[in-house]
C-alpha cells in the first residue's frame, strides 16, 4: 500500500471515528432520557393515586393496621422517585466519561489509524462503573415501584374487607348509589 492510499484510509478511519462519536452520543441521549423518566413518572403517579385513595378512605384507614401499609407504600414510591432522580446525574457522568474516552485517542496515518491513549482506558473503566451503577439504580427504582404498587393493592384489599365509615367497598358503593343506609 502506498502512502497516498494509506493517507486516504487514515482520513476515512478518522472521519468514521468522529462520526461514531457524534451518532453514539445522540442515540444514547434519547434512550437514556426515556429510561430515566419512566420510573419517576410512574412512581409520582403512584404517590398521587395513593394519596387520593387515602383521602377518600381515611375513615377506614386511620387507627388501623392500614396506616402502616399506607406508610410503607408511600415510602416505596418515594424511594423509587428518589432513585429515578439520581440516575440522570449518573447518566451525565457516564456520558462525560464516554466522550472523554473517545477524545483521548490519537490519530495516525499507519494502521491502526485511531489508537486509545492509556488515559482513555481509565475513562472507559470509570464510565462503565458509573453506567453500571446507573443501571442498577433504574432497576432498583422499578423494583421499588412494583413493591409500592403491591402495597397499594394490599391497602385497597384491607379497606375493601374493613369498610369502616364505608370506603370504596362494593357494598358501600351500592349504598351510596342507592342513597340507602340499608342493603
Amino acid at each position: 500500500m502506498d502512502d497516498n492510499q494509506r493517507e486516504k484510509y487514515a482520513v476515512l478511519a478518522h472521519d468514521r471515528h468522529l462520526k461514531e462519536i457524534s451518532d453514539t452520543e445522540k442515540l444514547l441521549e434519547s434512550f437514556a432520557n426515556s429510561a430515566m423518566k419512566a420510573p419517576a413518572i410512574a412512581s409520582a403517579g403512584g404517590i398521587a393515586g395513593l394519596l387520593g385513595f387515602f383521602s377518600a378512605n381515611s375513615k377506614a384507614i386511620i387507627h388501623t393496621p392500614a396506616v402502616e401499609i399506607f406508610s410503607e407504600a408511600v415510602t416505596y414510591f418515594f424511594a423509587s422517585v428518589l432513585l429515578a432522580v439520581i440516575v440522570p446525574s449518573l447518566a451525565y457522568i457516564t456520558q462525560y466519561c464516554y466522550t472523554a474516552y473517545q477524545v483521548h485517542h490519537t490519530m495516525h496515518f499507519d494502521s491502526p489509524f485511531v489508537r486509545p491513549k492509556p488515559s482513555a482506558v481509565r475513562w472507559q473503566a470509570f464510565g462503565y462503573s458509573i453506567h453500571l451503577i446507573a443501571i442498577l439504580l433504574v432497576v432498583g427504582s422499578i423494583v421499588l415501584l412494583v413493591v409500592g404498587g403491591l402495597k397499594f393493592f394490599e391497602l385497597a384489599s384491607f379497606v375493601g374487607h374493613h369498610p369502616t365509615g364505608c370506603g370504596l367497598s362494593p357494598k358501600c358503593l351500592v349504598q351510596k348509589f342507592l342513597g340507602s343506609d340499608q342493603m
